[in-house]
């Protein structure tokens, strides 16, 4: 006779409010570049009870001018007026209404070359800093920059050196590049030197799952996610999923300089080539937001697509990619009208993530719900092959050597990295075996290493481009998701200054579910070898996280997950943890925080106390969600005695067939 208990399950994360935090200032003056020839002079002098800005633009041997745009605006608790002069003595207004923070904004006509325009004047009374900017536009389409004067929040960009992926020729792996990764469970961004393949520490987001994250009161991060970085190595940028956040993280000291609050589930940001602007994939909605990463505002929103989520620019700067998980299309942005030019229709819905080749010629996009990868011409923006690639398709990146130019594809289904040789003629050449579904990807900016992170794994693997083999697995932060190679990321010092470690090599185990052949033997084949399974149990701490992942079950049903103390027939101690639902393709997941690494029986009263649960069923809810299977071969309907509300379909997957089978979680 089976006995069973109910274990208490303490559910699933949501999402939460939060607040930002204050961030540190600086100023910064002509921030982002000018076109060539063209010079912009800000000067600032005392006024009497306030301050005085005079500006000047020159233009004495650049390409001419399409517009320029001149701005000034003054903090609360001051008051201003503005006035201009030009070689014609035109005059501006600026400062109208009663609003103390209204800006005075002069558009001017074209400066051609060999002419000046200035200077402009305006001044503010009152305390606190004021802020003059200037805007121009070239006449070619897509070129238009910027240049500011304080107050910023972070410093401006500094020179781009070359980041990986890179062409050959770029420099080799130092100890003052670094590697990240954004650990979804334990809330935190993993810093590794690549040099010496040592992890370093974590800067933690938020508190480890589940500590507090649903609290009223809980004002940190939730499900740290997505990565990108500056061209010059200078600033990270973090997207946190659930408490829909980007954080900037200065490299060099590992300090969160402040955050930007956006719109629903963003996913994934990329920094502009020239440094100035992040972009940021928004995939709960249907829009990209653009981000002032120096000032730390969102500045604009581009409507692209909905579910939009990662944001690719191609190296010249000219257009971003941006793809989607709800629309079967790719939508190219021109960056300088902020417009969307053309879409490309592409084979599925769901595309995560994709990459642009560091020569600029090709999109490779991977197709997470239909198992393929798109490789796109990034120049005629049509797609070029379409290569099957396996089930759980993630993400893409580039490596090239003297051998030939390659695509690296991770496959989290299979467990494998596939190497493509790109161009016209592209087709799969190699795939290397990893661990437990890798999900991010990246190389150095030698083309000598690629590194992955394997989400279910919580570790990172060293790639050898040589010999395309796996050389060394490092423990990392818990549910690993992107990762990325900043070269020059510390400039001095060994780069570990408030680094912690937070939740590093804890308990993490994965067991293969298997059709059971007893005491059903016809089940494996009548179910057939599409049904397959996982369990993956990690440790929180106090509790575990366990994750069930089922494919390829009668569709449309609801199935039980059990704890037992044998994973074949009688079963022996049995508890019940949750319910899960398949769709109708018989696919479906739950996951649960309950005690696994030590889970045992036990309400101290009957002769299953005690006893260690160490294998998972799954079970039907109702037996007629299979009773076909048996009456198409005349046998009567089997069920299970074990079911914490009556009688349940028979167990249709287990860890093993063998009784007498350890437990594949083993104890802490």
């Amino acid at each position: 006779m089976t006995t069973i208990q109910r274990r208490r399950v303490l559910g699933i994360l949501g999402g939460i409010a939060a607040a930002p935090l204050a961030a540190r200032l600086a100023t910064v003056v002509n921030a982002a570049p000018e076109p060539s020839g063209l010079k912009l002079t800000i000067s600032a002098s005392p006024d009497g009870d306030g301050t005085q800005y005079t500006i000047m633009v020159e233009n004495p041997a650049g390409p001419d001018v399409r517009q320029v745009t001149l701005m000034g605006s003054v903090p609360a608790g001051a008051t201003g007026d503005g006035a201009t002069t030009t070689p014609k003595g035109t005059v501006f207004q600026g400062f109208q209404g009663a609003d103390p923070q209204a800006a005075a904004v002069w558009t001017l006509t074209a400066v051609t070359t060999g002419a000046s325009v200035g200077p402009f004047v305006y001044r503010v009374r009152g305390s606190g800093a004021a802020r003059a900017s200037a805007h121009w536009a070239l006449p070619t389409p897509g070129n238009a920059l910027s240049g500011e004067t304080g107050p910023k929040k972070v410093p401006g960009p500094g020179a781009a050196i070359i980041q990986a992926p890179a062409l050959p020729g770029a420099p080799a792996i130092s100890p003052r590049d670094r590697l990240y990764s954004a650990d979804q469970t334990s809330n935190t961004v993993t810093i590794i030197n690549p040099a010496t393949e040592t992890v370093l520490g974590q800067i933690a987001l938020g508190n480890p799952r589940p500590d507090d994250v649903l609290a009223a009161t809980y004002f940190q991060e939730v499900d740290v996610h997505g990565l990108g970085f500056s061209p010059d190595g200078k600033l990270l940028n973090v997207v946190d999923v659930t408490t829909n956040s980007v954080a900037i993280i200065e490299t060099a000291t590992n300090t969160v300089l402040g955050k930007v609050y956006v719109g629903r589930a963003p996913h994934e940001g990329a920094f502009t080539p020239d440094g100035t602007q992040l972009w940021v994939a928004v995939r709960g909605e249907d829009y990209v937001s653009v981000i002032d990463p120096y000032r730390l505002k969102e500045i604009r929103q581009i409507k692209t697509l909905l579910g939009a989520s990662k944001v690719n620019f191609r190296p010249d700067g000219a257009v971003a990619f941006v793809n989607s998980i709800r629309v079967p299309e790719v939508a190219v942005v021109d960056t300088g009208t902020y417009e969307v030019v053309t879409r490309i229709p592409v084979v599925s819905r769901f595309a995560s993530d994709g990459l642009v080749s560091p020569d600029g010629k090709e999109f490779w996009l991977g197709h997470k719900d239909i198992g393929v990868v798109s490789q796109i011409d990034a120049q005629a923006f049509r797609v070029m092959h379409v290569f099957e690639t396996g089930d759980t398709t993630n993400h893409a990146n580039f490596v090239s050597t003297a051998v030939g130019d390659f695509a690296y594809i991770t496959v989290g289904g299979e467990n494998v990295v596939r190497v493509f040789s790109r161009g016209p003629d592209a087709r799969l050449v190699t795939s290397i075996p990893t661990g437990d579904v890798p999900h991010g990807i990246w190389p150095s900016p030698d083309n000598t290493r690629v590194y992955v992170v394997l989400e279910d794994g919580d570790a990172m693997q060293v790639i050898d481009t040589a010999t395309n083999t796996v050389t060394k697995t490092l423990p990392i932060g818990q549910m690993p998701q992107a990762l990325v190679y900043v070269a020059g990321a510390v400039p001095e010092g060994d780069g570990t200054q408030g680094l912690i470690k937070q939740r590093i090599g804890f308990p993490v185990k994965k067991a293969k579910l298997v059709v059971p052949d007893k005491p059903v033997a016809f089940l494996p084949d009548a179910l057939g070898k599409k049904v397959k399974g996982s369990a993956l149990a990690r440790s929180l701490g106090n509790v575990d996280e366990l994750t069930i992942n089922a494919d390829g079950l009668p569709p449309n049903a609801r199935y039980a997950v059990f704890l037992s103390e044998l994973p074949a027939a009688p079963y022996g101690a049995v508890e019940y943890i949750a319910d899960f639902a398949v769709d109708g393709t018989g696919k479906g997941m739950v996951t649960a925080q309950v005690k696994v690494f030590d889970a045992v029986a036990g309400n101290g009263q009957d002769a299953t106390s005690g006893k260690r649960l160490g294998h998972v069923l799954i079970v039907p809810r109702d037996p007629a969600t299979i009773a076909s299977l048996f009456t198409d071969r005349g046998q009567p309907v089997a069920s299970t005695d074990f079911g914490p509300d009556g009688p349940m379909g028979p167990v249709v997957l287990t860890t093993s067939n063998d009784p007498a089978a350890s437990s594949p979680f083993g104890t802490t």
